[in-house]
């Protein structure tokens, strides 16, 4: 792969939030403080050359580009590599030949600090390619590699599921700053709606059952604010922060539909086939849960959504007769 990089900009290495650790993916880490992670460009023993360097004119990812495209790619890698070249003082100390990828220049140090922040090569997790020729050897490398996400949009490909650390710029970074500053702010706003002058307790009740807080209708109220006050403002658990907007952006019907579905799975009432389809009795609903609740807000599923109310109030007071 070729990846062309704009080195007027100012680059950031940061930390993907563990998926698999709690206590990690709360500090907004993907490693635990002290290690760290390499990455280095490969190389091909059948061409006898470095590859994933980004200086490469004649890789064969540049080579199979469209003509005009592959011109443009080649003149932009010469010019690079000739910059980068007078900046370190060596002529042809950066082709894809040279023993210089066996360096430490050539190696991106990825370290998680035990002060819980990000260094890159030693120091901060910010990469100045115009003025520092080794963050501008270490981007390329980055960005070149098949296995490192380029941008935050970049988490969202399965193929970067395991990624450790991504790539983002100032302005990507700061406007991520801004998203989350007015989700905070949007999210104090419904807090009040729910809890404020004009309490409404029932509605709190279905977001926090739809965020997975409480399963039992019986819960003080005042217990409840505080609970879910902590949850979504003060655990820093984002997952957190982002179902209950995706709760109170629902209307009353949306919410009480889906956690209608919701607590029909957990009673056992709809079920989900060997054939990856969720279903109750002979009635087949969808693949997903979304899906299924759309489904049955269809006219032609009136009768069904009656008889699933139904169920789910029966059964649920056979659990309460327990």
């Amino acid at each position: 792969m070729f990846t062309e990089v704009d080195f007027s900009k100012t680059y950031r290495i940061e930390p993907v939030p563990s998926k698999q650790y709690k206590e990690l993916a709360d500090k907004n880490l993907s490693s635990y403080p002290g290690t760290q992670v390499s990455i280095t460009p490969s190389y091909d023993d059948t061409l006898k050359r470095y590859k994933n360097t980004g200086l490469d004119e004649n890789d064969s990812d540049v080579l199979r580009l469209p003509k005009e495209e592959k011109e443009k790619a080649r003149a932009w890698i010469k010019e690079k590599k000739e910059y980068l070249e007078a900046m370190i003082g060596q002529a042809g100390y950066l082709e894809p030949t040279s023993d210089a990828w066996l360096s430490n220049m050539a190696i991106v140090l990825i370290e998680t600090t035990q002060d819980l922040k990000i260094k890159v090569n030693g120091h901060s997790n910010v990469l100045s390619p115009s003025t520092n020729h080794r963050d501008a050897i270490a981007l390329l490398i980055l960005m070149n590699d098949p296995e490192f996400p380029k941008s935050r949009k970049d988490l969202s490909d399965p193929k970067f599921r395991g990624a450790k650390f991504y790539i983002t710029t100032d302005e990507e970074f700061d406007e991520s700053l801004r998203d989350n500053k007015k989700k905070i702010t949007t999210a104090h706003v419904k807090f009040a709606e729910l809890f404020g002058d004009n309490p409404n307790p029932k509605r709190a009740w279905e977001v926090a059952y739809y965020m997975k807080i409480v399963y039992k209708q019986k819960i003080n109220v005042e217990k409840l604010e505080n609970d879910m006050y902590k949850l979504i403002f003060e655990s820093g658990d984002r997952k957190m922060m982002n179902k209950f907007l995706e709760a109170v952006s629902m209307d009353n019907s949306d919410l009480l539909l889906n956690n209608l579905f919701n607590q029909a799975i957990a009673m056992g009432v709809v079920r989900f086939s060997k054939d990856q389809i969720y279903f109750r009795g002979s009635t087949n609903y969808r693949d997903s849960i979304e899906a299924s609740v759309q489904y049955l807000k269809s006219a032609e599923m009136a009768t069904e959504l009656a008889g699933l109310r139904e169920e789910v109030k029966k059964t649920a007071k056979k659990f309460e007769n327990a």
